[in-house]
Parts: structure tokens; sequence; C-alpha cells
């Protein structure tokens, strides 16, 4: 554009210098008017030049602008991501300012820091009970009803409403040059002591499970190898059906695979002696009367296939009665074996159960603790049998709805001369129950539960209770 100025400035001299000579004064004008109108033209090739460099500036910003406004957006979506994830809280830094990351399972996270993912879990229920016959507290009791004619048999009627169901969990898992180190801790309320009903009622956490994971190596405490967790049909009551192997325990497991479907596992777990009349050790205190002289002995094989699972479990042991006294120590084995399964039917529908039978099984079944094996007036100990089974059927009316249906019973084999009139000779239980899950998170169900007792000396006990529970799992 200066170019253009100069060239039109050098254009007007010369036809001022020409002009006296060849040029009348008429032309003159004209030339005048010429350049006046270069000039103008001039000017306006200088302002839009003037425009276009505006409009590339003006450009420029409002590209800026916006990708100022995508690098926020998206710092505060990844922030929007974090806050759902965790809590509504702003969500926590190391001192560097790095954020917490989910973890590598479901609703964990990644603990700052580290190569470890936690999650923390559990539920919130409340239980309300009502005993049409004799108050059995905060579970059922079946193996100890009061018996017809007694006094606790004419005591009627009793409500209870408590949360002592509740749970609180924590897993943690954390790769590892020999495969995945899996942690998890868990506890309920139905430790012992605690706040009266009258006032507080609070109660001590107890542990449920407590235990780490890692290839083929089970430690600490968890369910009993001799049990099948996934065969136990779901049930308002805490204690559950009888019959059942029902049992959490400290022990080493390992567990290797056999084939595609095909699991074998053996495990040595914590014994404890169990005979009629034995206290047994509690908080730490010792038992009196009974001795561990070996740990107890599991083997367990397991099938998983499309139709559902089968379990075939077999346990052995040692129960030694002494009280310190000169000739009270006698020693017995005892022997369990058990089937257990689920077979899946139509749709979500499925068929669960249990058979458990054995010679001094005791407490590897439900309510044949201190049951099975016997102390003579000689102070030795002798075995008897039992058998528990279990069946229930779930039926699933909607992706929301469902029932379950249970049938119970324990029989125990008498020793002529020996088992006392007051042992149980037969437990029967029966569940029918009804669960809506409006959202996954959310259980509330109603469950009636009938229970019999009969004794070797003929006596009989009954019970019929309603429960309802409201569950929120988080």
């Amino acid at each position: 554009m200066r170019g253009l100025k100069i060239a039109g400035v050098a254009a007007v001299a010369a036809v001022l210098n020409l002009t006296p000579h060849s040029v009348r004064a008429d032309e003159l004008q004209d030339l005048k008017t010429q350049l006046l109108r270069l000039s103008d033209r001039i000017q306006q090739l200088e302002q839009q030049q003037k425009d276009q460099k505006a409009a590339a500036a003006e450009q420029q910003r409002t590209v800026e602008q916006v990708k100022a406004t995508a690098i926020q957006a998206k710092t505060t979506a990844e922030a929007a991501k974090v806050a759902t994830s965790t809590t509504t809280s702003p969500p926590a830094t190391l001192a560097s300012g790095a954020p917490v990351t989910g973890g590598t399972f479901p609703n964990s996270f990644l603990v700052p820091g580290t190569s470890t993912s936690m999650r923390i879990g559990g539920f919130i229920k409340l239980d309300a009970i009502w005993d049409v016959d004799a108050p059995q507290g905060d579970f059922s009791a079946v193996a100890s009803l009061p018996l017809d004619g007694t006094p606790g048999s004419t005591r009627r009627g009793d409500w209870r409403l408590q949360a002592r169901q509740t749970r609180l969990n924590v897993e943690t898992r954390t790769p590892t040059d020999y495969g995945t180190l899996k942690t998890f801790v868990e506890g309920d309320f139905f430790g012992g002591g605690g706040g009266v009903a009258s006032s507080t009622n609070g109660y001590n956490f107890e542990i449920r499970h407590a235990y780490a994971e890692l290839g083929p190596f089970l430690a600490g405490q968890f369910w009993t190898t001799f049990m099948d967790i996934d065969a136990l049909p779901e049930h308002e009551d805490n204690s559950g059906p009888t019959g059942r192997s029902f049992l959490r325990q400290g022990q080493l497991r390992y567990t290797m695979p056999l084939s595609k479907t095909d699991t074998l596992a053996f495990a040595i777990e914590n014994p404890e002696g169990d005979f009629f009349g034995s206290d047994h050790e509690t908080a730490g205190t010792p038992s009196t009367n009974t001795l561990n002289p070996i740990p107890d002995f599991v083997v367990r094989w397991r099938r998983d296939d499309s139709w559902g699972h089968v379990q075939l479990s077999a346990m052995g042991r040692e129960i030694q009665y002494n009280d310190g006294l000169p000739h009270h120590d006698s020693s017995v084995m005892g022997y369990g074996l058990g089937l257990a399964g689920i077979i899946n039917t139509w749709g979500k529908d499925r068929i669960s159960f249990q058979i458990n039978g054995g010679e001094g099984i005791g407490r590897y079944i439900q309510d044949a603790n201190n049951n099975t094996i016997f102390v003579t007036k000689h102070s030795n100990l002798v075995a008897g049998a039992a058998l528990g089974a279990q069946a229930a059927y779930q039926h699933w009316f909607t992706d929301t709805v469902r029932t379950n249906l249970i049938w119970a019973t324990t029989h125990f084999d008498t020793v002529p001369g020996i088992t006392p009139a007051t042992a149980n000779a037969d437990l029967y239980q029966q569940y029918v129950n009804l669960y809506w899950s409006p959202v996954p998170t959310v259980n509330i169900g109603l469950e009636y539960n009938r229970g019999e007792r009969h004794t070797v000396g003929g006596l009989e006990g009954t019970a019929n209770r309603f429960q309802a529970g409201f569950q929120y799992t988080f």
C-alpha cells in the first residue's frame, strides 16, 4: 500500500511538470479531479486492510475463548464425575492435588498414593418381630423352644423392633507378583453386652468375617469349607432354618481347580468340642471341660455349570472331655458328610437343598450343637448320629417381587441308656416369605416362620413368628 501512494504522488508530479507547456486549464482541472479520486481510492484500500486485520484479530480471540470454555467444561465434568462416584463433598486429593479415582472392581476407589482398590459397603436393616407364642429373642431358637406344660410356654405374644442385622464391611484388592491380594472384613451388631432395651438399645459390634485371599490360599475367619453358602435360601430370620450347615470360624484353606467346572478344597479349621453339658470358649476365655488336641479337617469338591451347582464335603474332628478331675478325660472322633447345591428351573426360579449327617457331627449342623456326643456315668464320651435336611424353592413373580418356600428338619439318633430324656429328638421349621425390591438397593420382606421341637422324653414345643424386614444396601 505504501508503494501505491508513492507511485500516485510521482504521477501527479509528472503531470504538473508538463502542464504549463502542453495542457490547457480545463485539462488541468480534469487531472486534479482524477488525482482526488485516486487519493480516495487509496484511502478506501487502506481502510479495508485495517478492517481485515481487525477481523482476523477478533476471530483469533474468539477461537481462544472457545478453547478456554472447552477446557473449563472438561475440568468441571471430570470433577462432577469424581464427586458422583465417591461423595457429594469436594473430591479428596493428595498434597499434590491428585483426585481419588475409581478402583479395579465395582463401587471401589483407588486409595491415593497406592495400587490398592477399596470398597466400603454393608446394609442398614430394621427387623420388626411378632412372636405369637413364647418369645424367642432376636432370632428363632427352635432347639430351645419352651416345652408344653412349662411356665415358659404360657407366655404368649411379644413384639420386638431392632437393627442388629445391620452390617458394615471393607474389601480391598491389591495387585502383587503372585496375583491379586484380596482382604475382607465384615461385622454386625450381634455381639454380647451393650445397652438395655429400656433406654439406649446399643449392641456391640462383632466380627463375622476377617480373611485374606491370595491365589489358591485363604487365611482368616470365614464360612467353614464344609458348608455351601450359595445354597442358603433367602429369609428374614437372622438364625435361619435348622438342619443346614451354618458356621463361621478361623481356617487355612487351599483351593485347586480340577477343570473348568470343578474345584477341590482342603482346610484345617478351628476345633471346638461340643457334647451334652459342655461349655465353650467365649471371648477368649477357655472352656472348663473341653480340650481340642487337633484342628478340624475339611475337604470339599464342587461343580459349577449352567444348570446350577453341586457340592460334596467331608469333615473329621476329635472331641475331648477333660475337666481336670482324676479319670475325667476321654475323647471320641466325629465325622460328617454333606451334599448341597442349586438347580435352576424356569427364568430366575431355583431349587436349593442341603443334606448333612454324621456321627459326632455336632455343631456342623445348625441346632445340633451339644446334642450328638454324650458323657457316660464313667466319664467316657459316646458319639451319636444326626441328620439335617433343608429344601427351598424361590419363585420370581416379576423382576422386583419374589417368594421363598422353605422346609427344614434335624433328626437325632438316641444312644440307649445314655441320651438323656431332655435331649432333642427332632426339630422342624417351615418358612414362607415375600420380598419386594422397588429399587436395586432396597429390600422389603414379610415372613412367617413355624418351629417344632420334640425331645427324647416325648415332650413337645411349638412357636409361630411373623417378621418384617426393611433393608437398604450401600
